[in-house]
């Protein structure tokens, strides 16, 4: 009997270390998601604050300025890629439970990105312009050259207009997005992110 009771004992006590060791790694798991989750948006948030900031300080604040129905008339010169967080961490972000939230994050990144493309089509537009002007300096003004201008500086004021509308829902998206961090890391601490300040 005594052989029976110590058998149960290591069997009971083997089972309980299996669920035990299998919670523990679940846990363990669940957390070290979490942190790399918080992390990720960490560095989404981060990323478009600062690039939000130079923006602004830049030609972003430089559309701001500019007249609805004129022309924009400065270049965006773009030497590198820019928004590298969210392309590099799609996996991760699209497990995110809260739908609003990847969203957000995914309409932001992609209105940014397609403001890039809106400031390349007016670098363009500046460019045909400067090649008209090239051709009037050449050969003077004449009425077809000076209908090419009108409809050039149509085009151009259309397109600027474009611009701004992009640039403003640029700005809402990204405040949109970097609240929506904010409040979902508050409502989901990681619990040693205080350990690694």
């Amino acid at each position: 009997m005594a052989v029976e009771i110590s058998l149960a004992g290591v069997v009971l006590g083997a089972a309980v270390a299996i669920v035990s060791g299998i919670t523990t790694g679940w846990i363990l798991e669940r957390k070290k998601t979490g942190a790399n989750l918080d992390g990720i948006l960490a560095s989404i948030h981060d990323e478009l604050e600062v690039l939000g900031t130079v923006y602004s300080g830049n030609i972003g604040g430089q559309l701001e300025q500019s007249q609805s129905g004129t022309p924009f008339l400065t270049k965006m010169v773009l030497r590198q890629k820019y928004f590298i967080v969210y392309p590099n961490n799609t996996g991760t972000i699209g497990q995110l439970k809260d739908e609003d939230l990847r969203r957000s994050i995914i309409v932001t990144y992609n209105t940014a990105n397609f403001i890039l493309e809106v400031f390349e089509i007016n670098n363009l537009l500046l460019d045909f312009g400067n090649v008209l002007f090239s051709h009037r300096n050449e050969h003077g003004m004449t009425p077809q050259l000076q209908q090419q201008f009108d409809l050039h500086h149509e085009k151009m004021v259309r397109h600027a207009d474009s611009l701004r509308d992009t640039h403003r829902k640029l700005k809402e998206e990204t405040d949109r997005a970097m609240a929506g961090i904010r409040r979902y890391r508050e409502a989901h601490p990681v619990w040693f992110r205080d350990l690694l300040d």
